[in-house]
């Protein structure tokens, strides 16, 4: 192959393959989750980042009056992305004295266990009000396990459950819509991977490409989700199919476009 681009389920131990293409001459990329070995170069989002817009947003949310009592529901903690949506959404509450996060879960980002741990931490504790998911790939199990409990309720009205994350998909934007979800920060998968693929091409033209490009999130909430419904909500069908992404991160230099 002429470059390698890595999207691993474990940072850590997919390194060893890593450093061997490394050692094959064959350039590598990584594309959102990070890789515990050199690469070419790293497009994300700040997981960190991701982690704390949700939680700064909730800080507006509750008050001392109204404390959050937080279940957090966590990816697969083998992840780098995992690991920083927890981190940088703990800094900011352990920073706010009315926010408190109640249990961690640890998903595996499956929608079959985040519902599991919905029903079981609801019921160890009934006073909590706010739930965080590392991911809305897994959140309709989350609202799943609220629903058979009798709590899931639209935001707005009596008994409902703050709901955060980070959105990923198009069931995340549609929950958003219906007022199950009420705040996400961006992922932007697409994005990152039409970024990927010109810093690729790029470098295989003989171009410089940055060691870290980096997609900024933002804050999606009801109000503004239709301004983001194309860049999550592909339709059903072949790649080639999709919509063209335009996008201003990284792109090709235009000598390589004509």
């Amino acid at each position: 192959p002429d470059a390698i681009l890595f999207h691993p389920s474990d940072s850590s131990a997919i390194a060893p393959a890593v450093e061997k293409v490394n050692s094959l001459g064959i350039p590598t990329f990584a594309v959102d989750v990070a890789v515990e070995a050199p690469v070419m170069s790293f497009i994300r989002t700040d997981a960190d980042i991701n982690g704390a817009v949700p939680a700064e947003y909730l800080e507006g949310v509750f008050s001392e009056d109204n404390p959050a009592k937080i279940i957090e529901l966590m990816g697969g903690l083998e992840q780098s992305i995992a690991v920083g949506r927890r981190d940088g959404f703990n800094a900011v509450v352990d920073e706010v004295p009315y926010m408190e996060v109640v249990t961690q879960i640890d998903t595996k980002w499956l929608s079959e266990n985040a519902m599991n741990a919905v029903m079981d931490s609801m019921e160890r504790y009934p006073d909590a009000n706010c739930l965080f998911a590392h991911a809305t790939m897994f959140t309709p199990g989350a609202l799943n396990g609220l629903d058979l409990i009798g709590k899931l309720v639209p935001t707005g009205e009596e008994g409902h459950i703050v709901f955060a994350s980070v959105v990923s998909d198009r069931d995340g934007i549609q929950a958003i819509r219906d007022g199950y979800i009420d705040v996400c920060a961006s992922h932007y998968p697409a994005v990152q991977a039409v970024v990927s693929v010109e810093a690729i091409l790029t470098y295989l033209h003989g171009y410089d490409v940055p060691e870290d490009i980096m997609v900024d999130p933002v804050l999606i909430t009801r109000d503004n989700v239709d301004e983001y419904v194309g860049e999550f909500a592909f339709p059903d069908g072949e790649w080639d199919e999709w919509p063209i992404i335009e996008q201003d991160i990284f792109n090709m230099p235009a000598e390589l476009l004509k």
